[in-house]
């Protein structure tokens, strides 16, 4: 037994041969490892809990950078339940349940709406295709080093001090058999982003099951193809960088948590014109809603 527990522990405790010297070289290699990666597509099921409730469903999202994204709530039958949009300048967001619609401005506060976490759009993007949303800061406002827990993997963790008080907490894994070979050959994995701002915790999200995806196929059937029907333009290259499958968001003071656990995903699809903005729909209340982050 206590040969088993000195085992587990050297294996958590592992070091990589070489490490990052700053922060900034540590970011720097896991964003050029998902720079191919301009938009990802998947389906997933989404559970939202707190202490008097949970929901679980289907959904459908969409993420493109910088900062537009589009999620649809459907049932079991296949019928929409809600969708939300965001383009970086105007927000949608339609409910079945409650035959209405929320529009305005393309702001957190609004997207809390529908995710119940003060995530910024373009956060959510970044996250969505495993890439740290970076607070703004100064080059001497962020610190790296290196932490091995006694239960869990090394990881390079990254304290930033950002704009009106915020902080932000990134932790970087490395891919396990990646510890003997050179900086240039480490795959990084973002484990976790926790924000705060005035000493608050706005949100904190834990990223896992990381595996490559690929590019999405054409979103022309054959048939179409026969008709010389034209797909609309992939959002980007050939891409088969890794992308985590699981996020999930807490806000422990709230006792609320909302988990994106995706069945499918695809980087670069192929992405209509207008798909990131909604039109009013027929027979419902609409409202504006000018929030304040």
């Amino acid at each position: 037994m206590g040969l088993v527990l000195v085992s587990l522990q050297s294996g958590c405790a592992a070091v990589p041969s070489a490490q990052f010297p700053t922060a900034r070289d540590a970011l720097i290699q896991l964003k050029s490892q998902t720079d191919c990666s301009r938009a990802v597509q998947g389906e997933a099921t989404l559970i939202a809990s707190s202490a008097l409730l949970k929901i679980r469903g289907k959904m459908l999202y969409l993420a493109q950078a910088p900062e537009s994204v589009r999620f649809d709530l459907y049932s079991d039958f296949g019928v929409t339940l809600s969708t939300l949009t965001s383009d970086g300048e105007k927000f949608g967001l339609y409910s079945l349940d409650q035959r209405a619609f929320w529009y305005g401005p393309a702001k957190t506060c609004n997207l809390e709406r529908f995710t119940r976490v003060s995530v910024p759009p373009f956060a959510l993007v970044e996250l969505l295709r495993g890439r740290p949303p970076v607070l703004a800061h100064q080059p001497n406002a962020a610190r790296l080093r290196y932490a091995r827990p006694l239960f869990a993997r090394g990881r390079y963790v990254i304290d930033i001090e950002g704009e009106n008080a915020a902080h932000e907490r990134l932790e970087i894994g490395i891919a396990p058999e990646d510890l003997e070979k050179p900086l240039s050959k480490q795959r990084l994995r973002l484990l976790s982003v926790q924000v705060t701002q005035g000493g608050e915790l706005l949100y904190k999200v834990k990223l896992s099951a990381h595996a490559p995806a690929q590019r999405a196929p054409s979103a022309v059937s054959p048939e179409e193809a026969e008709m010389g029907i034209l797909p609309p333009p992939l959002s980007g290259p050939e891409c088969e960088a890794e992308i985590p499958r699981q996020l999930e968001f807490s806000v422990p003071d709230h006792g609320y948590k909302l988990i994106i656990a995706s069945d499918e995903v695809a980087h670069n699809p192929a992405i209509s014109p207008g798909v990131f903005q909604q039109d009013i729909p027929a027979g419902v209340t609409s409202e504006r809603s000018d929030c304040s982050d």
